[in-house]
């Protein structure tokens, strides 16, 4: 039973030219905003997973609060060099790492963000859990064709009206990111390999996302 929501998870690659700054801009006023709303006496933990360039830059340049308790990490933390994770596009890599992370440190329930995402309103450790159970948000699966093409790559059904989770922010658990990951074990090789040999194969094409797979 799900009973708090009290922490949440960032992908953020800084770009390589001007706009670099509009990245690191957008993560501040998403922390400063998280910060401003976070009404509970203990502080809301936000991780946030880059590359290992940018782990510096990050950790100077990015505001800290006394009520949220930042936590910078490289990628490298947790793939290994030769990981199939490195050959992904950016976009899938931002996904894998809101499943696997927080499946690699225990987490339960968890935010899900992204940098150009702001909080408008009051929230706690109790804001997104309702009878035990994650408040996540849903739409029809008509609405992303994401939906479509992860269908027919996994081979489950695809029914246009049927419910599943919309875009970020949402919520998620650490135990069933981790049984999304495990649907994609092939024998000795790891969900990470399939993924990645699955997008090699489509050159990239497939647009899955953490919650259609």
């Amino acid at each position: 039973m799900l009973t708090e929501v009290r922490q949440a998870i960032l992908p953020l690659a800084l770009r390589r030219h001007a706009e670099r700054w509009d990245d690191l801009g957008r993560a501040g006023l998403l922390i400063e905003s998280l910060a401003r709303h976070w009404r509970d006496p203990a502080p809301f933990r936000l991780l946030i997973v880059a590359p290992r360039r940018d782990v510096g830059e990050l950790q100077s340049h990015l505001p800290r609060f006394t009520n949220i308790d930042l936590s910078i990490r490289s990628e490298g933390d947790f793939f290994p060099a030769f990981s199939g994770f490195y050959f992904m596009h950016g976009w899938h890599r931002q996904q894998i790492i809101k499943l696997h992370v927080p499946v690699a440190l225990g987490f339960a329930g968890y935010l899900t963000l992204d940098a150009d995402v702001c909080c408008v309103g009051d929230f706690d450790a109790t804001s997104f859990v309702a009878d035990g159970r994650a408040r996540s948000q849903w739409a029809h699966k008509y609405r992303h064709d994401w939906w479509r093409q992860t269908a027919r790559a996994v081979g489950t059904p695809y029914e246009p009206l049927d419910h599943g989770m919309a875009v970020t922010p949402n919520i998620l658990h650490g135990a069933l990111a981790a049984q999304a990951l495990e649907h994609f074990r092939f024998g000795p090789f790891s969900p990470l390999v399939v993924l990645g040999a699955w997008l090699l194969r489509r050159r990239g094409s497939i647009p899955w996302t953490e919650y259609s797979i």
